[in-house]
């Protein structure tokens, strides 16, 4: 067995900046080793006017854009419920909250 790389242990947002995101274009790109960082970054990039397009993990998607936009709606509540969060304490918040909601085996 070989050692995963780094950039395999990593999470990589795919993104587009305000303006940008024509067909013929690779979308940016943005890695973490941080999931709620992933998550707080598509977030900034989706308010400035951006496009987050995908969140993966070695290849596998970790969240599309239907799941980044559920994600983006519950970070409002929870910033409503809790002002003077910052956007990766939300991030933190709510996937501590979905794996609460996830079956336990």
């Amino acid at each position: 067995m070989t050692p995963a790389s780094p950039d395999e242990e990593k999470y990589t947002l795919d993104y587009f900046t305000p303006g940008e995101g024509a067909p013929d274009e690779p979308p940016f790109k943005y890695r973490t080793f941080y999931l709620d960082d992933a998550l707080a970054e598509a977030w900034r990039v989706t308010r400035a006017g951006g496009a987050a397009l995908r969140v993966t993990r070695g290849g596998e998607v970790v969240s599309d854009e239907d799941d980044l936009k559920n994600a983006f709606d519950r970070m409002a509540e929870l910033e409503g419920e809790q002002p003077g969060r910052r956007e990766r304490e939300l991030a933190a918040l709510f996937l501590e909250e979905s794996d609460k909601a996830e079956p336990q085996s």
